[in-house]
Protein backbone atom coordinates (compact mmCIF):
# COMPACT_ATOMS: atom_id res chain seq x y z
CA UNK A 1 0.00 0.00 0.00
CA UNK A 2 1.30 3.61 -0.76
CA UNK A 3 1.07 5.95 2.84
CA UNK A 4 -1.98 7.97 2.57
CA UNK A 5 -3.61 6.63 -0.30
CA UNK A 6 -5.03 2.88 1.88
CA UNK A 7 -8.77 4.02 0.81
CA UNK A 8 -7.94 4.45 -3.10
CA UNK A 9 -9.34 1.93 -5.14
CA UNK A 10 -7.37 0.55 -8.32
CA UNK A 11 -9.35 0.96 -11.59
CA UNK A 12 -7.38 -1.59 -14.38
CA UNK A 13 -8.22 -0.17 -17.82
CA UNK A 14 -7.66 -3.97 -19.10
CA UNK A 15 -6.87 -7.00 -17.05
CA UNK A 16 -4.14 -9.67 -18.45
CA UNK A 17 -7.12 -12.14 -19.22
CA UNK A 18 -8.73 -9.10 -20.93
CA UNK A 19 -6.63 -8.39 -23.50
CA UNK A 20 -6.05 -10.54 -26.57
CA UNK A 21 -2.24 -10.28 -26.53
CA UNK A 22 -2.16 -11.83 -23.19
CA UNK A 23 -1.92 -15.05 -24.39
CA UNK A 24 1.38 -13.99 -26.33
CA UNK A 25 2.93 -12.13 -23.43
CA UNK A 26 2.37 -14.84 -20.45
CA UNK A 27 4.25 -17.46 -23.25
CA UNK A 28 6.79 -14.77 -23.91
CA UNK A 29 7.50 -14.00 -19.98
CA UNK A 30 8.06 -18.17 -19.71
CA UNK A 31 10.10 -18.41 -22.87
CA UNK A 32 12.54 -16.31 -21.67
CA UNK A 33 12.49 -17.60 -18.28
CA UNK A 34 12.90 -20.82 -19.41
CA UNK A 35 15.79 -19.99 -21.30
CA UNK A 36 17.75 -18.01 -18.34
CA UNK A 37 17.34 -20.82 -16.44
CA UNK A 38 19.14 -23.46 -19.20
CA UNK A 39 15.92 -24.87 -20.69
CA UNK A 40 15.76 -25.47 -24.45
CA UNK A 41 12.86 -25.17 -26.38
CA UNK A 42 11.88 -27.94 -28.53
CA UNK A 43 11.49 -26.28 -31.54
CA UNK A 44 9.14 -29.01 -32.79
CA UNK A 45 6.58 -28.21 -29.82
CA UNK A 46 6.44 -25.00 -29.48
CA UNK A 47 4.78 -25.64 -25.55
CA UNK A 48 7.95 -28.33 -24.58
CA UNK A 49 11.14 -27.54 -23.10
CA UNK A 50 13.76 -29.65 -21.42
CA UNK A 51 16.68 -29.12 -19.34
CA UNK A 52 20.10 -31.40 -18.87
CA UNK A 53 21.70 -30.39 -15.75
CA UNK A 54 25.04 -31.07 -15.36
CA UNK A 55 24.79 -34.17 -12.65
CA UNK A 56 22.85 -35.86 -15.46
CA UNK A 57 19.27 -35.18 -14.54
CA UNK A 58 16.60 -33.96 -16.97
CA UNK A 59 13.38 -32.24 -16.68
CA UNK A 60 10.84 -31.84 -19.27
CA UNK A 61 8.01 -29.06 -19.22
CA UNK A 62 4.81 -28.73 -21.42
CA UNK A 63 2.88 -25.44 -21.22
CA UNK A 64 -0.90 -25.16 -22.07
CA UNK A 65 -1.78 -21.29 -21.34
CA UNK A 66 -1.04 -21.03 -17.88
CA UNK A 67 -1.12 -24.57 -17.17
CA UNK A 68 2.36 -26.37 -16.74
CA UNK A 69 2.87 -30.11 -16.34
CA UNK A 70 6.73 -30.88 -15.46
CA UNK A 71 8.20 -34.17 -15.25
CA UNK A 72 11.89 -34.79 -13.92
CA UNK A 73 14.11 -37.68 -13.49
CA UNK A 74 14.34 -36.92 -9.94
CA UNK A 75 12.67 -35.39 -6.89
CA UNK A 76 15.86 -32.74 -5.65
CA UNK A 77 15.36 -31.92 -9.42
CA UNK A 78 11.97 -31.30 -9.56
CA UNK A 79 12.68 -29.25 -6.27
CA UNK A 80 15.17 -27.01 -8.26
CA UNK A 81 12.81 -26.43 -10.92
CA UNK A 82 9.64 -25.41 -7.97
CA UNK A 83 12.10 -23.22 -6.00
CA UNK A 84 12.81 -21.26 -9.66
CA UNK A 85 9.20 -20.92 -10.50
CA UNK A 86 8.44 -19.56 -6.98
CA UNK A 87 10.87 -17.61 -7.03
CA UNK A 88 9.65 -15.69 -10.13
CA UNK A 89 6.23 -16.01 -10.01
CA UNK A 90 3.05 -17.02 -7.83
CA UNK A 91 2.15 -20.35 -8.29
CA UNK A 92 0.04 -23.34 -6.80
CA UNK A 93 2.20 -26.44 -6.79
CA UNK A 94 -0.87 -29.28 -7.01
CA UNK A 95 0.82 -32.13 -6.80
CA UNK A 96 1.41 -34.97 -8.47
CA UNK A 97 -0.68 -35.02 -12.08
CA UNK A 98 -4.01 -36.80 -12.06
CA UNK A 99 -6.00 -34.82 -14.98
CA UNK A 100 -4.01 -32.48 -17.15
CA UNK A 101 -6.03 -30.53 -20.20
CA UNK A 102 -8.70 -33.01 -19.66
CA UNK A 103 -6.51 -36.24 -19.75
CA UNK A 104 -6.59 -38.65 -16.78
CA UNK A 105 -3.22 -39.62 -15.87
CA UNK A 106 -2.17 -42.50 -13.70
CA UNK A 107 1.40 -43.48 -12.70
CA UNK A 108 1.88 -47.45 -11.88
CA UNK A 109 5.44 -47.43 -10.76
CA UNK A 110 5.62 -51.28 -9.63
CA UNK A 111 4.78 -51.68 -13.72
CA UNK A 112 6.58 -48.75 -14.96
CA UNK A 113 3.41 -47.75 -16.97
CA UNK A 114 1.20 -44.36 -17.19
CA UNK A 115 -1.70 -44.62 -18.42
CA UNK A 116 -3.64 -41.58 -20.26
CA UNK A 117 -7.58 -41.48 -20.09
CA UNK A 118 -10.15 -39.14 -22.06
CA UNK A 119 -13.43 -40.61 -20.07
CA UNK A 120 -13.47 -37.16 -18.61
CA UNK A 121 -13.27 -34.98 -22.01
CA UNK A 122 -15.78 -37.62 -23.89
CA UNK A 123 -18.22 -37.44 -20.82
CA UNK A 124 -18.29 -33.86 -20.99
CA UNK A 125 -18.53 -33.54 -24.64
CA UNK A 126 -21.17 -36.36 -24.84
CA UNK A 127 -23.23 -34.11 -22.32
CA UNK A 128 -22.75 -30.75 -23.85
CA UNK A 129 -24.47 -32.08 -26.82
CA UNK A 130 -27.02 -33.92 -25.12
CA UNK A 131 -26.12 -37.24 -26.25
CA UNK A 132 -25.87 -38.84 -22.50
CA UNK A 133 -29.41 -41.31 -23.22
CA UNK A 134 -29.50 -41.26 -26.89
CA UNK A 135 -32.07 -43.64 -28.95
CA UNK A 136 -30.39 -46.66 -31.04
CA UNK A 137 -31.09 -46.37 -34.30
CA UNK A 138 -30.58 -49.13 -37.14
CA UNK A 139 -27.64 -48.83 -39.05
CA UNK A 140 -28.08 -48.93 -42.77
CA UNK A 141 -26.16 -52.59 -43.58
CA UNK A 142 -27.53 -55.97 -44.27
CA UNK A 143 -28.48 -57.77 -41.48
CA UNK A 144 -25.59 -60.36 -40.67
CA UNK A 145 -23.15 -58.05 -42.84
CA UNK A 146 -19.29 -58.91 -41.97
CA UNK A 147 -17.31 -56.25 -41.42
CA UNK A 148 -13.19 -56.85 -42.03
CA UNK A 149 -10.06 -55.00 -41.28
CA UNK A 150 -8.27 -53.95 -45.11
CA UNK A 151 -5.40 -55.46 -45.54
CA UNK A 152 -2.47 -53.17 -45.23
CA UNK A 153 -0.75 -54.32 -48.33
CA UNK A 154 -3.87 -53.36 -50.44
CA UNK A 155 -4.40 -49.63 -49.25
CA UNK A 156 -2.11 -47.44 -51.73
CA UNK A 157 0.06 -44.60 -49.95
CA UNK A 158 -2.12 -42.16 -52.44
CA UNK A 159 -5.32 -42.75 -50.98
CA UNK A 160 -4.31 -42.61 -47.41
CA UNK A 161 -2.64 -39.24 -47.98
CA UNK A 162 -5.18 -37.38 -48.82
CA UNK A 163 -5.81 -36.78 -45.24
CA UNK A 164 -2.34 -35.57 -44.33
CA UNK A 165 -2.86 -32.16 -45.40
CA UNK A 166 -5.79 -31.20 -43.55
CA UNK A 167 -4.75 -32.19 -40.05
CA UNK A 168 -1.20 -30.95 -40.32
CA UNK A 169 -2.29 -27.59 -41.50
CA UNK A 170 -4.75 -27.55 -38.68
CA UNK A 171 -1.97 -28.79 -35.93
CA UNK A 172 1.60 -27.22 -37.16
CA UNK A 173 0.80 -23.88 -37.37
CA UNK A 174 3.26 -21.47 -34.79
CA UNK A 175 2.12 -18.91 -33.04
CA UNK A 176 2.78 -15.28 -34.24
CA UNK A 177 4.31 -13.64 -31.07
CA UNK A 178 7.74 -15.31 -30.53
Amino acid sequence: MVPGKETYIWRLLCGLYGMHQSSCIWNHALHVSFLSWGFKWAECEWCVYSHHSDDGEISIIVIHVDDMLAASSSEPEAQRFQTKLEATWQISALGKAKLVVGIALHRDRMSKTIMLSQTTLIDKIVATYGQSDPKPASTPMAHGAQLLKPEPHKLSMKANASAWPTYLTGHLSAPSCM
